[in-house]
């Protein structure tokens, strides 16, 4: 069994604009249709990341959910590992702590996508920095 690591977000019709809110990645931006929308996403998601070569692909995939996936998972895993911890205010050594982490280093190495973690580190290390319990994480596994 493999990970095939994705985010979801939503698309929503609000009035006559196309809405995409990625919150785990606290990306949130508009188009006048859903190809524009996802257009837009794409460009957010990219100018975040700032690392040339970093591709990610937004697609509708359901009824008002869309998928994030990228060109480097690693890259997008430590992505939001970056994004949510900054959102939830909490540093790099309370989640060491918390998980009793060998070293902030291994931390560090997971947020520039130098190594991806397992997908019960991911989870752990997410719902570490969710300080505000605003978000329940699920990951998807594929074979």
């Amino acid at each position: 069994m493999s990970m095939k690591f994705y985010i979801e977000g939503k698309l929503e019709k609000v009035k006559k604009y196309w809405a995409i809110s990625v919150p785990f990645l606290e990306i949130y931006t508009q188009g006048t249709s859903e190809k524009n929308a996802l257009e837009m996403a794409k460009e957010a998601i990219e100018l975040i990341a700032q690392k040339k070569g970093f591709a990610v692909s937004v697609e509708k995939s359901g009824d008002g959910i869309i998928t994030v996936s990228a060109n480097d998972e690693a890259f997008l895993a430590g992505l939001l590992i970056r994004r949510w911890r900054g959102a939830n205010h909490i540093d790099r050594k309370s989640i060491v702590k918390a998980l009793h982490m060998a070293s902030i280093n291994s931390l560090a190495r997971y947020e520039q996508g130098k190594a991806m973690p397992k997908p019960e580190t991911l989870l752990k290390i997410l719902s570490a920095a969710n300080k505000k319990k605003k978000a329940k994480f699920v990951l998807a596994m594929d074979e």
